[in-house]
């Protein structure tokens, strides 16, 4: 049994369920950062005894940490605020606390919403920034400094190492999508050779005997009032045909149902030509088979295709040439293709009724191109 699933399409529920998990993300992410940077900051200048806080201290504070409200909406504007409010910070030469975490938070949402070369200048760019500021107020660096920019390459790092992971999966997903598509297109594919093969073989097998079943009915009724011995040789010819017609199409039937157990029955080649001979000849054409050069070692499948052309072949006739000859010529030179002729001597039927839809013609071509042959189809030279 052969199962076919398509790529799984994320829940709606799924999706509406992580768009409000990010969004309280978003809004519970600042609240706790700008409660301890204000406090901690409070607590170190108390204990540290360095420039005491202000109302200027708790407005940086909640600038920098109410910035990263818009982390995931507005990446840039969010990591240039916090590099201002961190470059005032320092400037105004307030004691290293909590509030500096906000550095490290937004280079990483900044590092993960743009591409790594992005991420690096704008890394660079704001250390550097307060590496100028705190030079300008401090005559060298400290540790807090050489810690602010671990810190920096930290957060980048990780961002570069999430985005990696994002991208892989994105191309795992990607390549489950492909497999998908082209295995559903190649299902597709092989269903529509299934049914064009079940047409070729209903067309080549259920015609040829239903053309038969045609030309022995007009028989019958033009015969049956004087002439009963010929309209019974009629009927016989109608009721094998028939019989041969519901054999098909049990075989085909079989095939459908039980697949490739089904595909192990024989199929007709040319060594089965003389009971299509025969069954021609019931349908009132006398065809005549030459065989010409060794046959021996074809191929069964060129000789099953060889067979439901000169079956499809000989329908043709018996509907559309008027004649009641045809000569079917099969030779086959050393090292060389099969050559298969079937050939009438009639004009053709002005008829409607034995117009035919061209589609013996097509399955006559495809069948030849599908083994590497070509068709030739017209009047004699």
């Amino acid at each position: 049994m052969v199962r076919v699933r398509g790529a799984a399409r994320p829940d709606r529920h799924e999706t509406a369920l992580a768009l409000w998990r990010d969004a309280w993300l978003d809004v519970l992410l600042p609240i706790p950062i700008i409660a301890v940077g204000m406090v901690g900051t409070s607590h170190i200048a108390a204990e540290s005894g360095e420039r005491p806080v202000d109302a200027l201290t708790f407005i940086v504070v909640g600038m920098a940490g109410g910035s990263l409200l818009a982390r995931r909406r507005w990446p840039l504007v969010m990591l240039l605020v916090v590099a201002a409010a961190l470059a005032v910070y320092t400037a105004r030469e307030y004691p290293g606390g909590p509030v500096y975490l906000t550095g490290p938070v937004a280079l990483y949402s900044f590092a993960t919403a743009n591409e790594r070369r992005v991420a690096y200048v704008a890394a660079g760019a704001m250390t550097a920034m307060l590496m100028a500021v705190r030079l300008v107020t401090r005559p060298s660096l400290g540790g807090d400094d050489l810690l602010l920019l671990a810190w920096a390459a930290a957060a980048v790092l990780a961002a570069d190492a999430m985005r990696g992971r994002r991208e892989r999966a994105a191309a795992a997903l990607e390549r489950r999508r492909y497999m998908d598509e082209h295995r559903e297109g190649e299902t597709k594919r092989r269903l529509a050779e299934d049914r064009l093969q079940i047409a070729r073989d209903l067309h080549d097998s259920v015609a040829h005997s239903m053309a038969t079943i045609n030309v022995q009915a007009g028989a019958a009724s033009r015969v049956i009032g004087r002439d009963p011995q010929q309209a019974t040789e009629a009927l016989e010819a109608i009721r094998i045909a028939s019989r041969d017609v519901l054999n098909e199409l049990a075989a085909m039937l079989d095939l459908l149902r039980e697949g490739d157990a089904a595909l192990r029955q024989p199929t007709p080649d040319l060594g089965q030509l003389g009971a299509l001979v025969a069954s021609s000849r019931r349908a009132g054409l006398d065809v005549a088979v030459t065989a010409e050069g060794d046959l021996g070692e074809i191929s069964p499948a060129i000789s099953t295709t060889a067979y439901r052309i000169v079956q499809e072949a000989l329908t043709n006739v018996i509907r559309h040439s008027g004649t009641d000859a045809a000569t079917v010529t099969v030779s086959r030179q050393q090292g060389q293709g099969l050559d298969v002729e079937v050939a009438d001597l009639g004009a053709g039927l002005a008829s409607p009724a034995n117009e035919g839809s061209g589609m013996g013609l097509v399955g006559i071509r495809e069948r030849a191109a599908v083994t590497g042959g070509s068709c030739e189809v017209g009047p004699r030279p």
